[in-house]
């Protein structure tokens, strides 16, 4: 009995193990699409999202249970948001699960900051508007829902973190639209 427990310790270990390679991949390659993103380097921001997309594919395969992956979709989720922001200035359609969807698109709310920032540096006041209005359209739509940590971990405080980010947006859009001005 003990070698029956034995063997199936060390295969789930080395079942875990393998996952959190791969995730922390995933986790990986979706952070150097969003630094490609930000450095308008498109094409290499798509490379780097699609070997994630695949290594998810890998992951999915071998998790027992969704809240393994969990981290690993909300940065899909966050790139494919910054991307799709920075080319379509909108928001796509995610196919990961409803956490990762509603927390992964809270998370892009601070990256959408960063590449409104970069746009106003630019110059390109109405490309940060249209990246202000896709984070405001994020914490809204988010802002009704009431759930506790043990419901969706994390939302109350990545909640209030993106509303505080949209506020400074807001104040950073109308100084730098006042300067543009000048």
């Amino acid at each position: 009995m003990v070698k029956v427990i034995k063997d199936y310790f060390e295969k789930k270990a080395k079942r875990k193990e393998k996952l959190f390679q791969i995730t922390r991949e995933i986790i990986k390659e979706c952070g150097l699409s969003i630094k490609s993103t930000h450095s308008r380097n498109t094409d290499k921001a798509k490379k780097h999202l699609n070997k994630a997309l695949e290594l998810m594919k890998k992951a999915k395969e071998i998790r027992e249970c969704p809240s393994e992956t969990l981290v690993a979709e909300q940065e899909l989720v966050e790139a494919k948001i910054v991307l799709w922001a920075f080319e379509k200035n909108k928001a796509p359609e995610i196919s990961e699960s409803k956490e990762a969807y509603v927390l992964g698109s809270l998370d892009a709310v601070g990256e959408l900051k960063r590449m409104m920032l970069n746009c106003l540096i630019n110059n390109e006041v109405e490309k940060a508007r249209a990246i202000f209005k896709l984070m405001e359209k994020i914490y809204d739509e988010f802002s009704v829902l009431v759930f506790p940590d043990y419901v969706l971990p994390a939302f109350r405080r990545k909640l209030d973190i993106a509303r505080m980010q949209v506020e400074r947006a807001r104040e950073l859009l109308v100084e730098g639209c006042k300067y543009g001005k000048r």
